[in-house]
């Protein structure tokens, strides 16, 4: 996610806010980097074809590699993690 901060300050940061907010609400630490690295990608690719091409490959490659925890995600057997409630436990609010 760093390099593409780098590569594109303006996509990366409305991806990274996408995938954020369905860390939010899918309470799931699988799909949201999945879906950065894709739509990054996929903006990247109608920009610049041949910088879009790799970003697509890598991105496949990562799916590639979490393929077991999108079957437990969709399958319902992944961890759900709180990511709100973490935050307000590290800031000590208390809920």
């Amino acid at each position: 996610m760093l390099l593409a901060a780098i590569y594109d300050v303006q996509a990366a940061a409305v991806t990274l806010l996408v995938a954020l907010i369905l860390l939010i609400i899918l309470q799931n630490l699988t799909l949201p980097p999945l879906v950065f690295i894709f739509l990054f990608s996929f903006y990247e690719f109608t920009k610049v074809e041949e910088a879009g091409f790799v970003l697509l490959l890598i991105s496949l490659i990562m799916i590639y590699k979490f393929r077991h925890d999108i079957v437990d995600f969709f399958s319902g057997k992944s961890k759900k993690v709180d990511i709100l409630y973490t935050i307000k436990k590290k800031l000590g609010i208390k809920a």
